[in-house]
Order: structure tokens, then C-alpha cells, then sequence
């Protein structure tokens, strides 16, 4: 049986998403790449290989090797990560932090855009058209 070598690519993405991932789920790295099947622990091997999976350039085996386990158990914590973010909130908002579109960055940018419309030094006519054309790109 051949063993997969991670590239410097992988374990550069794997260097990159290991710390947020172990900060978002409250987890040690160490404990992340160990065999342990705490739920927490089993939550943030889903994320981080779903996480790494999203780059479409490291393969399930690739993947496997940098996490500690085959292509196999990267594909199953892929679905599992994808079922999970259908039912539950902490998937759920960290899917959006992935994909970069967190429903909270986009309140207070939204809200910050308001507060300098109205405190800039526009007429009152030219303000209420800067916040109807805010609110129409933001519907």
C-alpha cells in the first residue's frame, strides 16, 4: 500500500485553517490529530477537513494524510460536516465564516454605511437617497 506524502501546499492550508478551527471549537491542535472521539473533538475534525476540502486543489488522500486518517473519513466528514450545517447553528455559522459571508459582517457594515450617511455634511435630500440606495442593494 502506498503512503500519500502531504505537499507544502497542504500542510501550508493545513498550518492556515488549524488554528481558527481549534479556536472556534474550543479544542487543542494537539488533540485535533490525535484518535480521540470526543464529540467536540469529532465536530472539529468535520470542519477542518471540510475546510480543506473546499480548496479544490488538495485530494481526499492529501487531506487524509495531513488529519490523520484516509480519503475515506475525509469524504464522510465532508457529508457529515454538510448534514450537520443543514441542523445545527455552530455549523451552520461557521459554514457562513468559510465562505466568507457572515450575516454579522454584513449587519454592522451596513450599519457603519448609515452612521456616515448621516453624519456627513450631505443635504438632508442628498442623504435619504444615499440610504434608499443602501437599502436597495442590501434587499
Amino acid at each position: 500500500m502506498r503512503r500519500n506524502v502531504a505537499t507544502d501546499y497542504g500542510i501550508r492550508k493545513l498550518e492556515k485553517a488549524l488554528p481558527d478551527i481549534c479556536l472556534y471549537w474550543n479544542v487543542s491542535k494537539d488533540d485535533m490529530l490525535s484518535k480521540c472521539r470526543n464529540r467536540n473533538l469529532v465536530y472539529a475534525r468535520h470542519s477542518l477537513r471540510y475546510l480543506l476540502y473546499q480548496d479544490k486543489k488538495l485530494p481526499l488522500a492529501e487531506i487524509g494524510t495531513l488529519t490523520n486518517c484516509d480519503h475515506a473519513t475525509v469524504l464522510h466528514s465532508v457529508n457529515m460536516f454538510r448534514i450537520l450545517m443543514k441542523q445545527d447553528f455552530m455549523f451552520n455559522q461557521l459554514f457562513a465564516m468559510i465562505n466568507k459571508k457572515l450575516v454579522y459582517n454584513r449587519h454592522s457594515t451596513i450599519k457603519s454605511k448609515i452612521k456616515q450617511v448621516m453624519t456627513s455634511d450631505l443635504s438632508q435630500k442628498e442623504q435619504i437617497e444615499k440610504l434608499e440606495d443602501l437599502y436597495n442593494e442590501n434587499r
